[in-house]
């Protein structure tokens, strides 16, 4: 579980999160909002790679470690160090988040291995094709087996093929442990089943489970969207 309070972060003279308080138990959450919004944001300060007002915290197995190891961040546009073997650069990851070395390389076996890219641990990141890298980075944001995983904009630039393996992995990790996805996919609403957090101009304006979200739009995902968009953030949701 990982709670917020108060969340808020400046950039300059921008309000990015205005009082954000989320609050997300084990299983699978998804976060919806137009660019711009502060989903990124919210994700990094959860994440504890931006500093912010307002307090996070975090429970779980893995909570017991500084407070980053207690996450998992899979970010949007990684920066990919293709030089490395698809195993260093899962076994770093994990070695950053607290790991010994030993353990960390038997990490980075068990998490190549369960997004299907045990035989290609040996191959440089470079030689690994689009689809690849991208369960490459899932594997770096797991090898650790964080208690909370946050995934920002998973799916984007996948081929449908691509989109149904990521979700696969997706579903069952939340199976076990608190999962926030960030997407601007309505079908990711429609195909999971996830509880639904809705951020606009830097303010939550919904939190809520899949039937509550698609109440607001009498069963339509699109129009529950746009209405969870008007809404002011004293009417949002909690759970």
């Amino acid at each position: 579980m990982i709670t917020g309070r108060g969340l808020t972060v400046w950039y300059r003279r921008r309000l990015a999160l205005d009082s954000v308080d989320v609050r997300a138990g084990s299983g699978l959450h998804v976060l919806l909002g137009p660019n711009g919004a502060g989903k990124s944001t919210l994700l990094r300060v959860l994440a504890g790679q931006l500093r912010s007002e307002g307090t996070v915290r975090i429970e779980g197995p893995a909570s017991d470690r500084r407070k980053a190891a207690g996450t998992g961040l899979m970010p949007q546009e990684p920066v990919l160090p293709l030089h490395l073997r698809l195993l260093d650069y899962v076994t770093y990851a994990a070695w950053l988040q607290g790991l010994g070395w030993r353990e960390a390389t038997a990490a980075a076996v068990a998490a190549c291995s369960q997004v299907g890219l045990r035989d290609r641990t040996g191959d440089k990141l470079s030689s690994l094709s689009g689809g690849m890298r991208r369960r490459a980075t899932f594997a770096a944001a797991v090898a650790h087996r964080p208690a909370v995983l946050l995934l920002d904009e998973p799916m984007s630039g996948l081929d449908p093929g691509q989109q149904a393996s990521l979700r696969s992995l997706v579903t069952s990790y939340a199976a076990e442990h608190c999962v926030i996805l960030s997407t601007h996919l309505l079908q990711d609403v429609e195909t999971l089943e996830a509880d639904v957090h809705v951020l606009h101009e830097g303010r939550l304006t919904f939190s809520g489970g899949p039937s509550q979200f698609l109440e607001l739009g009498e069963g339509s995902a699109e129009s529950a969207y746009f209405a969870a968009l008007q809404r002011p953030p004293r009417e949002s949701g909690s759970r």
